[in-house]
């Protein structure tokens, strides 16, 4: 049995249809993304040999530049033949001593550049097992929000 349909609402009805297949095709614009840049990439020096009552650290320093229009985030870092890596900022107490801590995350804003020094934000290098020697280069992996993991050479100083 076919019930009859006003041409009015027909007319609706195939509006409706075109315009949700229409948005049905439509993919948001792709966001923009973080374009990074690694400069004076460079490890600290750590001697491991005569400390079997201590644990040998050093730290990595360089600047991270993010010519895009995206902001991204240093969420971790790995390296290895160190036991533990931790992105680490340097603040001064109340009583102007110097006390690191583990940071979360940094954000690399979108346009600007972010130096990690010593006396500021570094990549901390804990229990290394061998020493790193002046000179030498070294495999540094930095862990981003968006841009993922990138695997950087690093100069021993």
């Amino acid at each position: 049995m076919n019930i009859p349909v006003p041409r009015r609402r027909r007319n609706r009805t195939a509006i409706a249809l075109i315009v949700f297949t229409g948005l049905l095709g439509c993919r948001p614009e792709t966001a923009p993304a973080p374009d990074l840049r690694f400069d004076q990439v460079r490890v600290r020096q750590a001697t491991v040999s005569g400390t079997a009552n201590r644990t040998v650290n050093s730290a990595a320093y360089l600047i991270i530049r993010n010519l895009g229009k995206a902001p991204d985030r240093l969420i971790g870092a790995t390296f290895e033949g160190a036991r533990r890596v931790e992105v680490h900022e340097t603040r001064i107490d109340d009583d102007g001593l110097a006390m690191m801590q583990a940071a979360e995350s940094i954000v690399i804003p979108a346009g600007a550049e972010v130096r990690l020094e010593p006396g500021g934000l570094h990549v901390m290098l804990m229990g290394l097992e061998r020493s790193l020697v002046s000179g030498e280069e070294v495999e540094l992996t930095l862990l981003f929000e968006n841009s993922g993991a990138r695997s950087l050479v690093a100069k021993v100083q």
